[in-house]
């Protein structure tokens, strides 16, 4: 495993465990997907087309994206 993907590993390990950690939080977010980045919520929306479209040219490969629901995480594959 490259020193890139161990890095893509802990990215996500850090946002997931923050998302886990803040989800009281994102309650206003319910129904929509969020766009995760260093630990931070750097944009949202109800489409996840657009939501992707929006941010894969901002943002690196260690985004992670979710839905927020009041059931738990919903986390789609692209």
């Amino acid at each position: 495993m490259s020193s890139f993907d161990l890095d893509l590993l802990k990215s996500f390990r850090k946002n997931t465990e923050w998302f886990d950690n803040n989800y009281h939080t994102l309650k206003k977010h319910d129904g929509q997907f969020i766009a995760i980045h260093r630990e931070s919520v750097v944009d949202s929306d109800d489409d996840y087309r657009s939501l992707i479209y929006r941010t894969e040219k901002l943002y690196d490969k260690s985004l992670y994206v979710t839905m927020v629901t009041r059931h738990g995480i919903i986390s789609p594959a692209k």
